[in-house]
């Protein structure tokens, strides 16, 4: 059966479904504010849902590196012929429930209940919306990037980003029909959804209009770190632990790495990639210096975590740029430019004594602007509005 075909039976099977949850729950009205959902992208998901007092989270596939567990929770079979099949089935009767319970849905990401190849959520959101819910959608990179506005971005700024090496990684992520599916996505986000959450530099992207400021946000108790980690630092030790190699910027630390090796410097350097986010975090603790991502104009998740840990992080990430970042973010870590890699790292391990300094101030950052406390408040008020029906953004 083809996408489409399956996507029709998806629609039928809705409409059952809908009418089921709508008998079984008759007279007891909503039962929670926002469903987030669908897949998880780096705890996304997860976090969000807990900021959300009255919220649901729902996770349709397992991520890989968490263990992380949620309201509503699938496991599909590795096959991925069975897990597609899974997923038809499944993906409406779930949608169902949340449309019967919740006042609105939070979707993180481009993916969807039902198969998004088809038309990428526009009938989803319209039924949802038909059904009296709010829609939120919360882009968070290459869900809503645009290769080609991002190679525009590199020739007037001559700033590698993101996109710049994309076909590496698979020639159909830089081509023409990839970039057609994202304009496709902004502009069901654009017509449908009530409130848009995004980054206008570093997430480049065919959205028009008002947007509200996307983060990674960061729970209160993840703070932590070896308090006596700073008392020696005669051997630094050094992490990277990127998603994506080619799109972190892996080879430009991994190349200065051996330079300074050859110089004569001593450290340790860890490198993780694949690991669970548990292994991740452990290693943060005992690390002073963090290698983040280098083609990025924001701190992601990796980067929130390491500052958190207290460690002094190198990143690309730069408020004169990504302007939507805090006034002041820059003295937080240090700015590092794909090609001051090298320059940049050697210089701290030159002057040791302020690695300590650089990361107390990144750790300072994040619990000033990323984490629950602190952002989770502005989040809510946010979302009730639109609830409420008191927002002006779109």
């Amino acid at each position: 059966m083809t996408v489409r075909a399956l996507f029709l039976f998806q629609r039928m099977w809705l409409a059952v479904a809908y009418a089921l949850f709508r008998l079984r729950r008759r007279g007891r009205g909503v039962t929670v504010d926002w469903v987030v959902g669908v897949d998880e992208i780096a705890t996304m998901v997860y976090r969000i849902g807990q900021m959300l007092p009255q919220s649901w989270t729902v996770v349709l596939s397992r991520h890989a590196y968490y263990t992380l567990q949620y309201d509503t929770q699938v496991t599909l079979s590795r096959n991925r012929t069975v897990a597609l099949l899974q997923r038809t089935v499944i993906g409406p009767w779930i949608f169902a429930d949340m449309l019967t319970k919740a006042r609105g849905l939070l979707y993180v990401g481009s993916t969807g209940f039902l198969l998004v190849d088809a038309d990428q959520r526009e009938f989803e959101i319209q039924y949802a919306r038909s059904k009296g819910l709010k829609v939120a959608t919360y882009f968070v990179g290459d869900d809503i990037r645009s290769p080609r506005l991002m190679h525009e971005l590199e020739r007037r700024t001559g700033l590698e980003n993101f996109s710049t090496h994309i076909g590496k990684v698979s020639p159909y992520l830089d081509s023409d029909e990839y970039d057609a599916v994202k304009k496709r996505i902004a502009t069901v986000a654009n017509e449908n959804a009530d409130i848009i959450f995004t980054l206008p530099t570093d997430q480049l992207s065919y959205l028009a209009g008002h947007t509200e400021p996307m983060m990674c946000y960061y729970p209160d108790d993840g703070f932590g770190t070896d308090e006596s980690k700073f008392a020696d630092l005669s051997r630094p030790v050094i992490v990277h632990a990127p998603s994506s190699p080619i799109t972190k910027g892996t080879p430009l630390v991994r190349a200065a790495i051996e330079r300074l090796r050859e110089d004569g410097y001593q450290f340790e350097y860890v490198e993780l990639t694949g690991a669970s986010n548990d292994e991740v975090l452990a290693t943060l603790r005992r690390a002073h210096i963090a290698m983040n991502q280098f083609y990025a104009f924001q701190p992601g998740v990796f980067a929130n975590e390491a500052m958190a840990a207290r460690c002094a992080v190198l990143m690309s990430a730069d408020e004169h740029i990504e302007k939507v970042l805090p006034v002041g973010s820059n003295d937080k870590w240090l700015v590092t430019k794909h090609y001051e890699v090298y320059e940049k790292l050697k210089g701290l391990l030159d002057r040791p004594e302020t690695i300590e300094p650089l990361a107390r101030r990144g750790e300072q950052w994040v619990r000033d602007n990323r984490s629950f406390s602190s952002a989770g408040p502005a989040l809510r008020q946010l979302l009730d509005s639109v609830l409420d029906g008191s927002y002006s953004g779109r």
